[in-house]
Protein backbone atom coordinates (compact mmCIF):
# COMPACT_ATOMS: atom_id res chain seq x y z
CA UNK A 1 0.00 0.00 0.00
CA UNK A 2 2.88 2.35 0.76
CA UNK A 3 4.24 2.08 -2.77
CA UNK A 4 1.05 3.55 -4.24
CA UNK A 5 1.23 6.85 -2.33
CA UNK A 6 3.06 8.55 -5.19
CA UNK A 7 0.19 8.06 -7.67
CA UNK A 8 -2.18 10.78 -6.42
CA UNK A 9 0.46 13.53 -6.06
CA UNK A 10 1.81 12.70 -9.52
CA UNK A 11 -1.62 12.90 -11.12
CA UNK A 12 -2.39 16.15 -9.32
CA UNK A 13 0.96 17.63 -10.38
CA UNK A 14 0.36 16.73 -14.01
CA UNK A 15 -3.15 18.21 -13.84
CA UNK A 16 -1.74 21.42 -12.35
CA UNK A 17 0.89 21.77 -15.07
CA UNK A 18 -1.67 21.12 -17.81
CA UNK A 19 -4.08 23.68 -16.37
CA UNK A 20 -1.33 26.32 -16.19
CA UNK A 21 -0.34 25.65 -19.80
CA UNK A 22 -3.98 25.82 -20.92
CA UNK A 23 -4.51 29.08 -19.04
CA UNK A 24 -1.42 30.64 -20.57
CA UNK A 25 -2.58 29.65 -24.05
CA UNK A 26 -5.99 31.20 -23.39
CA UNK A 27 -4.35 34.42 -22.22
CA UNK A 28 -2.12 34.72 -25.29
CA UNK A 29 -5.06 34.00 -27.61
CA UNK A 30 -7.08 36.71 -25.89
CA UNK A 31 -4.25 39.21 -26.24
CA UNK A 32 -3.93 38.43 -29.95
CA UNK A 33 -7.66 38.75 -30.65
CA UNK A 34 -8.28 41.91 -28.63
CA UNK A 35 -6.77 44.41 -31.14
CA UNK A 36 -8.56 42.76 -34.05
CA UNK A 37 -11.93 42.99 -32.32
CA UNK A 38 -11.31 46.58 -31.28
CA UNK A 39 -10.39 47.54 -34.84
CA UNK A 40 -13.49 45.83 -36.22
CA UNK A 41 -15.76 47.56 -33.70
CA UNK A 42 -14.22 50.95 -34.43
CA UNK A 43 -14.56 50.46 -38.18
CA UNK A 44 -18.21 49.38 -37.87
CA UNK A 45 -18.98 52.31 -35.58
CA UNK A 46 -17.53 54.91 -37.92
CA UNK A 47 -19.00 53.31 -41.05
CA UNK A 48 -22.51 53.52 -39.59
Amino acid sequence: MRDKRWILPTILSIALVLSVVWGYNQLTDKKQLQPNLTNDYQRLFYDA
